[in-house]
């Protein structure tokens, strides 16, 4: 995703780690699937963190462009995205469990988070993400 934020997905969250190291941590070992770990989004999307702490939602992407299924990033990457790339790259997993909101889950130095409010926050070191809901 480039630096303007377009709708209501953001490149610079929003909300603040510290505020969700008060969160409920949920044990990743729940929400392990092959290659990563996988959960349901409080807005729906199939979500997931994989491989070396590569991390992204798909599905509807609320204020992303019409058509864009995926956000995220993967290692390697210099900035969080939403284009195709994302889409080819991003394992083929479905997540089984809801992530409870004021819930977070850590995976390979990756965290990411369901708010009260129902938005889905994921960082690892500078790149993360912060989609609100519809």
């Amino acid at each position: 995703m480039n630096r303007r934020r377009r709708g209501r997905v953001s490149a610079a969250p929003r909300i603040s780690i510290d505020a969700i190291r008060y969160y409920e941590r949920v044990d990743a070992g729940a929400y392990a699937l092959p290659g990563g770990v996988w959960f349901i989004a409080p807005t729906g999307q199939n979500c997931a963190i994989w491989g070396l702490g590569s991390f992204g939602c798909a599905g509807v992407i609320p204020g992303a462009p019409a058509g864009t299924t995926h956000i995220g990033w993967v290692d390697g990457d210099r900035a969080v995205h939403y284009d195709w790339s994302i889409a080819v790259r991003f394992p083929a997993n479905q997540a089984q469990r809801v992530l409870p909101r004021r819930s977070s889950i850590t995976h390979k130095r990756t965290t990411c988070a369901a708010t009260p409010e129902g938005r889905t926050y994921c960082q690892r070191g500078p790149p993360g993400f912060c989609s609100n809901p519809r």
